[in-house]
């Protein structure tokens, strides 16, 4: 991620917050490093409708969690599935 997309994304608060009531929620980290993404998808018909995202730890981390939000949301769930560092990078 290029050094004006890590601000774009560390500054975009659209998508920060707690999960939605009946949104589905995943998380990972807790390494070392103390880094931890939640993301936590609100799902209707096969779609992702809406996606909020908490992240603590590093500054890319947490863009990271920011682009993977905006990329999961209003796409099918399987699709979703397959976002992977390669297409957050970009």
């Amino acid at each position: 991620m290029d050094r004006e997309a890590l601000q774009h994304y560390l500054a975009d608060g659209s998508r920060r917050g707690p999960a939605a009531g009946g949104a589905l929620s995943g998380s990972a980290g807790g390494a070392p490093c103390g880094d931890l993404v939640r993301l936590s998808l609100s799902v209707r018909d096969g779609r992702i409708e809406s996606v909020t995202q908490e992240a603590e730890g590093c500054a890319a981390s947490r863009a990271a969690a920011a682009a993977a939000a905006a990329l999961a949301e209003g796409t099918r769930v399987l699709d979703a599935a397959r976002i992977g560092a390669a297409e957050i990078d970009a």
